[in-house]
């Protein structure tokens, strides 16, 4: 049975570090509703090159498996790509980010 992968709290960002790493939104992900992670960060260093990070706790970094990690990236570049297309429309319709994943996800599980 595939892991459950609910990324919640999405907040859209726009800041890039004097390394040249793009943040573009921070984010909580829920792990089959039992164990939620606050505060990662979903970064861009270029061109199809997207990346989480972790949060920083104050008794250390969170490490997370490679598998995990682009599973939870993939989620949160959807959460992230449908987030922006409704704050991008110039018709600015009354839809949620929300809605748009999930049907964007109902039209992927269809195909």
């Amino acid at each position: 049975m595939p892991m459950s992968i609910t990324i919640t709290g999405l907040k859209t960002v726009d800041y890039t570090t004097k390394t040249g790493t793009r943040f573009l939104a921070k984010f909580d992900v829920q792990l089959d509703g039992l164990l939620t992670l606050p505060g990662l960060s979903l970064v861009h260093k270029d061109v199809s090159n997207y990346h989480v990070l972790p949060p920083e706790l104050a008794a250390g970094q969170v490490r997370l498996c490679k598998t995990l990690r682009q599973a939870i990236c993939h989620q949160a570049l959807v959460a992230y790509n449908a987030f922006r297309e409704v704050q991008d429309s110039p018709h600015k319709p009354e839809l949620s980010a929300a809605v748009a994943l999930v049907r964007e996800l109902e039209q992927r599980d269809a195909a």
